[in-house]
């Protein structure tokens, strides 16, 4: 049986050779700032140590230069594929925190909306029921006590047509961020 491919075909990631190398010979010596030439150097500078302190001599110091070598270009090379997808994990990162942080908003905003409700629905059965002496409501601000005060007795009027006096209120502010009482 063939197998099928069922998602996209992906094109396998390319690197810029000048990310990889861009040195040159200078002054007798590699000089670059590719990710290649990068590693080199510390590379050589710990071989040339290890050489000055008589640790490798003849094949072993070629041995490990050439496995040094090999192993440089991997790495590097792997390190330019992965930091495509490094980047595109901070990207979704950063997305992910932004979308975390709206609905931490709406559900803030859900919780007031359903408290405003519950507040209305009981501004609304008291002006069913006439009990408006001494009843007080909190809410969050002065545009919302207006609001539902006039919503809840629209409503009230509605259900009762024989009601045509509008009841008295008073806003008592409280605090710096007005959090405000209407006496009725």
């Amino acid at each position: 049986m063939p197998v099928t491919q069922t998602g996209p075909i992906q094109e396998p990631e390319e690197i810029e050779l000048a990310d990889l190398t861009n040195g040159a010979v200078v002054s007798g010596e590699w000089v670059g700032t590719g990710v290649f030439d990068v590693l080199m150097a510390a590379v050589n500078g710990n071989i040339e140590t290890q050489h000055i302190k008589g640790r490798l001599n003849g094949p072993a110091y070629a041995d490990v230069y050439l496995g040094s070598m090999q192993s440089v270009i991997s790495e590097s090379i792997k390190f330019l594929l992965n930091k495509d997808i490094a980047e595109q994990n901070a990207v979704v990162a950063s997305k992910d925190a932004e979308l975390k942080k709206v609905q931490i908003e709406k559900i803030e905003i859900e919780k007031k909306t359903d408290l405003m409700q519950i507040q209305l629905a009981h501004m609304v059965d008291l002006f069913k029921n006439k009990k408006f002496d001494g009843i007080t409501e909190i809410v969050s601000n002065q545009t919302e006590v207006e609001d539902l005060y006039n919503s809840a007795f629209a409503l009230a009027l509605d259900d009762d047509d024989d009601t045509t006096t509008e009841p008295v209120s008073t806003i008592v502010p409280g605090g710096d961020n007005f959090e405000g009482r209407v006496v009725i």
